[in-house]
């Protein structure tokens, strides 16, 4: 190539152009060239050299260069970019299928237990004992009776609120708990009382399962106080333990046995839709919920109540978050 020396070969310089590419000439002292992401074409590469950088030498010109098409560009390429993406829809368009799948049967089972909730809630005799102590207190104590059927309405108005709700918050929980048992205390007067006791570090929106809280309250009264002799006293307690959020009502009814030899009512219907609730919660939410039925006895050995007790690890979701 004239213009290069073989006795200077650090001034050796160049310079050069894709034709095709290129119309500027580029310099360089190196022996390589790299050129990068170019398009599928047909090129020559233009070379001149110079030992003083003013006075090249005439162009040499390679044979011709043909820059094939990268591999996903080419039929194969493309074939197999297509499977890949046929397949990674497919894959999208089942997990799609399966998120909705599975949430439509989360929306169903909650609806069933719901519906169940609601149900058991309504219990006749239940009603019926309201409105018959309200209508007595309606010839004896007017005043009375107007407080309690305020009462009997706030707790219908929650009752119904409940009904498009799976959980709700601990505050309106233990709201629909006082007021099933303020309407209880018409029917039993003295024999019966209670307390609630809720540690100040829990947070009252915390979601909880609807009607839990009323429903141990509701079993209390029924099996625990209604054939008991002298007073009665039930205890709401909400705390922390063990990293859990207990929701716990303890009695000092007659305890389970007694009240199974006595048969004091009740289908059970109540706690088998909390065992539902929890199975569901489990079974659909991150965390764990557990149930425990405790039975009390006191120092002579007889038994002194009983304690449930609801163990919540986690954030309860739900499907239907109407809070």
């Amino acid at each position: 190539m004239r213009g290069a020396s073989i006795a200077a070969p650090d001034s050796l310089r160049f310079r050069y152009r894709l034709n095709g590419y290129q119309t500027e000439w580029h310099q360089t002292t190196g022996r390589v060239i790299e050129f990068q992401n170019l398009a599928s074409k047909t090129v020559y590469l233009e070379v001149q050299s110079s030992m003083n950088g003013a006075d090249w030498s005439p162009v040499v010109v390679s044979p011709k260069i043909t820059i094939a098409p990268p591999f996903w560009l080419s039929p194969g390429g493309l074939l197999l970019e297509g499977g890949i993406a046929l397949v990674l829809l497919s894959v999208t368009v089942l997990l799609i299928l399966r998120y909705l799948t599975v949430r439509k049967l989360k929306e169903f089972e909650q609806e069933k237990l719901m519906a169940s909730s609601i149900k058991s809630r309504y219990i006749p005799h239940f009603t019926n004992n309201v409105l018959n102590s309200i209508n007595y207190l309606i010839l004896h104590d007017s005043d009375r009776a107007l407080e309690y059927i305020s009462e009997f309405s706030s707790f219908n108005r929650r009752t119904l609120a409940a009904l498009d709700k799976f959980i709700q918050p601990l505050g309106e929980e233990l709201k629909y708990a006082e007021s099933y048992l303020k309407l209880e205390i018409l029917r039993f007067g003295d024999k019966l009382n209670y307390t609630v006791d809720v540690d100040e570090r829990i947070d009252r929106s915390l979601p909880v399962p609807t009607m839990i809280i009323q429903t141990f309250c509701e079993n209390a009264v029924k099996h625990g106080f209604f054939q008991k002799e002298g007073p009665g006293h039930l205890k709401i307690e909400v705390c922390r333990e063990d990293g859990f959020t207990v929701l716990a009502v303890e009695d000092d009814g007659i305890g389970r046995r007694a009240a199974q030899k006595l048969k004091t009512g009740g289908t059970g219907s109540g706690l088998t839709i909390v065992g539902r609730k929890i199975d569901f919660i489990n079974k659909y939410d991150k965390g764990e919920v557990r149930l425990d039925v405790i039975d009390l006895y006191g120092g002579d050995g007889k038994a002194a109540g009983t304690r449930f007790e609801l163990r919540l690890s986690g954030k309860i979701k739900g499907t239907n978050n109407n809070n």
